[in-house]
């Protein structure tokens, strides 16, 4: 997860030093992926811990890569236009 979340990251940072529109949106793009997996990969820690307190951060985590993925998306949108 944390390779996931760190790669989104490091898409996004670069994505904004790009020199072009295309590289920039390409880079968005991946950036979102990204987030994506992050999401499948704590749905997938939710599903195998048994522990509540566990469950609650995970859903929390769930909820703020929710936010991050929805606005890389219309970042994504926005660039593309």
């Amino acid at each position: 997860m944390s390779r996931s979340a760190a790669s989104a990251a490091l898409n996004y940072a670069e994505g904004t030093g790009s020199g072009s529109d295309r590289d920039y949106a390409n880079k968005l793009r991946i950036a979102f992926k990204e987030m994506r997996e992050v999401k499948q990969t704590i749905n997938l820690l939710i599903s195998l811990s048994p522990d509540t307190e566990q469950i609650q951060m995970f859903t929390i985590l769930i909820q703020k890569a929710d936010r991050l993925a929805a606005i890389l998306y219309n970042c994504c949108r926005k660039a593309e236009a």
